[in-house]
């Protein structure tokens, strides 16, 4: 894991590319970054070094927990609303993964679709528009589920919670 090269929060999107050396990078405000493996290796080595756990443990989680089997939004840091979600399927792993607090809306074209983003920025792809929203909406499902659980917890386990007693007859 040495010389890792790694995105933070800020990423927008982690797409394939077509070069001789890198086959995905990372697009952030702050810059490019590039990756000599696939999109889902290198999320899976991000998850591994930063978070100590992988690809596999979450979507074993987000299977179990959100009923969602296919094309799996992976959930990096939901307090911080990281979730990355793929917009695509791909046999040799490597896929549009987009960060879902930096998305602002999809816009249908003739021939794909286009994701714009809350800075302004767009991203073409040539995947339907139907397909890209379903994936945003199952990434906004898991987050929405998750603040309710937060706030019902908190609400649970704070002082202010009066105790009910029931009285059975």
């Amino acid at each position: 894991m040495k010389g890792l090269p790694y995105f933070t929060r800020d990423v927008k999107y982690i797409e394939p590319i077509y070069d001789p050396t890198y086959m995905c990078q990372a697009v952030s405000d702050s810059g490019i970054v590039q990756y000599k493996k696939s999109s889902e290796n290198w999320l899976n080595e991000y998850l591994t070094y930063f978070y100590a756990t992988n690809l596999s443990a979450i979507r074993k989680h987000v299977q179990l927990n959100f009923n969602i089997h296919r094309m799996i939004p992976i959930c990096v840091d939901l307090e911080y609303q990281f979730i990355m979600f793929p917009l695509n399927s791909n046999k040799n792993k490597n896929v549009y993964f987009i960060n879902l607090a930096k998305v602002y809306r999809c816009i249908k074209r003739e021939s794909g679709t286009t994701i714009e983003f809350i800075c302004g920025d767009t991203l073409d792809v040539e995947i339907s528009y139907n397909q890209c929203e379903s994936q945003y909406v199952k990434a906004t499902q898991i987050y929405d589920r998750y603040v309710k659980f937060r706030h019902f917890r908190r609400r649970y386990l704070s002082a202010e919670t009066k105790k009910t007693m029931y009285n059975i007859n």
